[in-house]
């Protein structure tokens, strides 16, 4: 086996990279048999799949090699990564053949990640497909292949450094290595793949290219997630002895101005305290909500942790005034999904403080939010879920 280059090769995927990557002088067997098809898919488009891929490392273009077109459908997926399909007369000499890869999207922005959408159109959909490769007794290691857009629903940037070493403790990075655990092998999409051969061809025996489509709530999907992601960390999480509230403290946009205040209402009927996300790794941040029974947050990407809580625990979504361009519904079909769910909307415009000439939609407004109604939010998620017993026994 040939290794690859490893002076530019971040040292959390160059086991990968050398495991994965069968540097063979292989050509592409049974070009003419290529097909290419599409189901339905969550994010960037349909979920397509393709046999005997070549991708052209000169034009840096997926080929499937059939005079066959490619489904009429897959116009939005295949704007992300380009495919086309044209006739290949004689197999290319292959430096590296997987046999079967997932090539997906998840949002990167400038070093930069968001929580929720790296859950809700990444981490969730790919987790299906996972799921269903493992019961339908899939035949080969699966590779994952994440992807970087160029920008949103536009070309992939072949040319990311989401996954160099500068990232590699950034919780994205470890979201995607927990992800792939031991079971399947984890290469990125991006230009170290061409190292090797600039010139040359990388060959897929299947690709698949984006996410099955997901539909919330779904209970038993996220149910299995969050288990599945606690066992790659090795998080034991106990049953809470006694209620116990968690308040997201949020750094920047919609902040909650009265925290203190809203901590010191609650504390003469239960535990409570502030929590800040801001700076934790992924698993620092999985582990530190084990402790809470209720976990209260504006929207936000913070509060996407709320899905590993522990079983009966309840997640309250704080919304601003009259947010009309939040995405408080999508959040709140994920956060029902894994158990007891509560919401509240701030009804008050004078508790809202935001700057219309640059929000007009109200999206980023920080919130005094009412101290009354945030006590009888609390009472009600005590006699919510595992509270229920927990606060009764006390």
């Amino acid at each position: 086996m040939v290794r690859p280059q490893t002076g530019r090769v971040s040292v959390l995927f160059a086991y990968t990279l050398i495991t994965a990557i069968k540097v063979k002088s292989d050509e592409l067997k049974d070009t003419n048999t290529a097909s290419s098809w599409c189901t339905r898919g969550h994010y960037p488009g349909p979920f397509c799949h393709a046999t005997n891929v070549i991708l052209n490392h000169t034009s840096r273009t997926f080929i499937v090699p059939t005079a066959s077109p490619l489904p009429s459908e897959a116009t939005q997926t295949f704007v992300v990564w380009p495919v086309i399909s044209t006739e290949v007369p004689r197999p290319p000499v292959c430096d590296r053949t997987f046999k079967e890869s997932v090539l997906f999207t998840f949002f990167y922005w400038y070093g930069q990640s968001n929580y929720f959408h790296l859950h809700y159109d990444t981490l969730l959909p790919i987790y299906s497909f996972i799921r269903d490769h493992r019961a339908s007794g899939g035949k080969h290691r699966l590779t994952l292949m994440p992807t970087v857009e160029t920008s949103r629903l536009n070309v992939m940037d072949w040319d990311t450094d989401a996954f160099h070493d500068k990232h590699l403790n950034k919780y994205f990075v470890l979201v995607h290595k927990a992800l792939a655990g031991d079971e399947f092998d984890l290469v990125p999409a991006d230009s170290r793949l061409f190292e090797l051969n600039p010139t040359g061809f990388t060959c897929f025996e299947t690709a698949h290219f984006g996410a099955p489509d997901v539909d919330f709530p779904n209970p038993e999907l996220v149910t299995e997630f969050t288990g599945f992601i606690r066992d790659r960390l090795k998080i034991v999480s106990s049953p809470p002895s006694a209620p116990r509230v968690g308040l997201i403290s949020r750094a920047r946009r919609r902040k909650i101005l009265n925290e203190e205040e809203l901590i010191n209402a609650i504390t003469p009927m239960v535990p409570a305290e502030r929590i800040e996300f801001t700076g934790l790794t992924f698993e620092e941040q999985v582990k530190a909500v084990q402790r809470f029974t209720v976990l209260v947050g504006m929207n936000g990407a913070g509060l996407m942790n709320a899905i590993y809580l522990p079983d009966g625990a309840v997640a309250i979504q704080l919304s601003p005034f009259n947010a009309t361009q939040l995405n408080v519904a999508e959040f709140g079909r994920v956060l029902e999904s894994r158990g007891p769910y509560l919401v509240w909307r701030n009804s008050h415009p004078e508790l809202s403080h935001s700057d219309s000439s640059r929000d007009p939609y109200n999206s980023q407004a920080d919130t005094v939010v009412n101290v009354d109604e945030f006590v009888e939010l609390i009472q009600t998620a005590l006699r919510t879920g595992i509270n229920r017993r927990l606060h009764q026994e006390l």
